[in-house]
């Protein structure tokens, strides 16, 4: 899809009952990833997070806007590389306009890529968040995945270097600890129900530099405050929001000994 045709981003947005301006984004997000995936630079990247899920293992995965890497070098030159990639540029019909810092600290940037919308009208400008971060090292060996685009697309192949599904799932657990988000319970639910390992040493390390412990209590805690936001968060990713209490139940019996209270409840 050399331009961007409204008409199948309306089919695919009725399809995946998305908004208008959610599944645009999710065109942009591929356009995005295809065309970094041609630079060198894009190889020191570490694809992770929940774009990393939806868009190289699981399609089914709910939406999500952002792209988050881990970071191998220094995040100084990730703005320029990303104003070369994209500044003032349209690509596969994606009017790409500006890049902006949004924040930045000893080991993160957060960069504002923008573009302007084509469905929600003359001169919206809707953005894709991109998250850079040196604050965890990368633990197991990346895998080379190709980008899951839906068909109607009709973009090229593009591959990313992604973080191993294990680490994925310890680093969900570190932001359960970490920040007031409860999508990060049902992403971290969605992997235990695929069956991924809870490797608790790769789970300890993540959480070392928060100076946290997975326990049962400190978690318990965090779920219940999870839970106050739970229909609020995820409405905006999802069509129809999963109960609580069950996913809850579930992470649980999963992540431990519920008699007790200890580690033991997942696949080791």
């Amino acid at each position: 899809m050399k331009e961007l045709d409204v008409e199948v981003i309306n089919r695919f947005a009725r399809r995946e009952g998305l908004s208008l301006g959610n599944a645009e984004k999710e065109y942009a997000l591929s356009v995005a990833l295809l065309h970094l995936s041609k630079f060198s630079e894009f190889r020191k990247m570490a694809f992770k997070g929940g774009t990393c899920l939806k868009k190289a293992y699981f399609p089914e995965f709910r939406f999500s806007s952002d792209l988050d890497f881990s970071s191998k070098t220094e995040n100084a030159g990730l703005q320029s590389f990303l104003t070369r990639v994209f500044q003032n540029k349209t690509l596969e019909g994606v009017k790409f306009t500006k890049i902006l810092k949004l924040e930045r600290t000893k080991q993160n940037l957060s960069i504002s890529l923008q573009y302007e919308s084509q469905i929600s009208g003359a001169g919206h400008v809707d953005s894709i968040r991109i998250e850079s971060s040196r604050e965890s090292e990368v633990m197991l060996p990346l895998q080379e995945k190709q980008i899951l685009n839906p068909p109607e697309f009709e973009l090229p192949p593009s591959f990313a270097y992604c973080l191993d599904l294990r680490e994925i799932l310890a680093e969900k657990i570190h932001a359960i600890y970490h920040r007031p988000k409860p999508r990060d319970l049902h992403d971290l639910d969605f992997l235990l129900a695929k069956g991924i390992a809870v490797d608790e040493s790769l789970i300890e390390a993540k959480l070392k530099p928060i100076d946290k412990k997975l326990e049962f209590n400190s978690f318990k805690e965090r779920m219940n405050v999870l839970g106050e936001r739970w229909e609020r968060d995820l409405r905006q990713v999802m069509q129809k929001t999963p109960d609580f209490q069950q996913i809850q139940g579930r992470v649980t019996k999963k992540l431990f000994n519920a008699e007790h209270g200890t580690l033991g409840g997942g696949t080791k």
